[in-house]
C-alpha cells in the first residue's frame, strides 16, 4: 500500500482560514477546527494502514475546544489544555482502528498530546505573534503530537507488525 504523509500545511492553511473567518462563537470555531484536524487524519497511515474513521472523530475533539474557546475567560493556557485533551479524546474515545484486511490494529497512546498543550499556549501567549504564525504553531504542535499516536497491530499468525507510528 501506498503510503501517503500527513499534511501540515494543509492543516496550517485551514486553522489560518479559520482565524481569518472570525467565527461567531467559540462553538463555531472548535468546530471548524477539529473538522480541519479530521480532515488532516485520513490521510495518515501506520504500518501502511488507513485509520477506519467513523465521522464522529472531530466530534470528539470539538468538545474540549468548545468550551475552552466559549470561555469569557479563556486563557492561553485552558486553550493549550483543550487542544491535548482534544487530541487524546480524539484518538483514543474510543480507540480508532486501523484496518487493511487481513491487517487490524488499535491506537493505544498519543504520548505526544501532552505537548500540544505547552506548544499552544505558548503560540497564543506571544502577542506579537500573527495570525498565521499562531495557526502555523498549533498546526506544528498537532503535526508533531499525531505522528506519535501509537498503533498496535493484531494480525493473524504468522508474525503480526510491530507497533507503528502514525506518519
Amino acid at each position: 500500500m501506498d503510503e501517503m504523509p500527513l499534511v501540515v500545511s494543509q492543516l496550517t492553511s485551514d486553522i489560518q482560514a479559520v482565524f481569518a473567518s472570525k467565527p461567531p462563537s467559540g462553538a463555531v470555531a472548535a468546530q471548524k477546527i477539529a473538522a480541519a484536524y479530521d480532515s488532516y487524519c485520513k490521510t495518515g497511515l501506520a504500518g501502511g494502514v488507513p485509520p477506519l474513521l467513523t465521522g464522529t472523530e472531530a466530534k470528539r475533539m470539538e468538545g474540549p475546544l468548545a468550551g475552552a474557546l466559549s470561555s469569557s475567560s479563556g486563557s492561553a493556557a485552558a486553550v493549550g489544555a483543550a487542544f491535548s485533551s482534544g487530541v487524546q479524546a480524539y484518538w483514543l474515545s474510543p480507540p480508532i482502528p486501523f484496518m487493511a484486511p487481513p491487517i487490524t490494529g488499535v491506537v493505544t497512546a498519543v504520548p505526544g498530546a501532552g505537548a500540544v498543550a505547552g506548544a499552544v499556549t505558548g503560540a497564543l501567549s506571544n502577542v506579537a505573534n500573527s495570525e498565521a504564525t499562531i495557526a502555523a504553531q498549533i498546526a506544528a504542535a498537532l503535526d508533531a503530537a499525531t505522528k506519535t499516536v501509537l498503533v498496535t497491530f493484531a494480525t493473524p499468525p504468522p508474525s503480526p507488525p510491530p507497533p507503528a507510528t502514525v506518519v
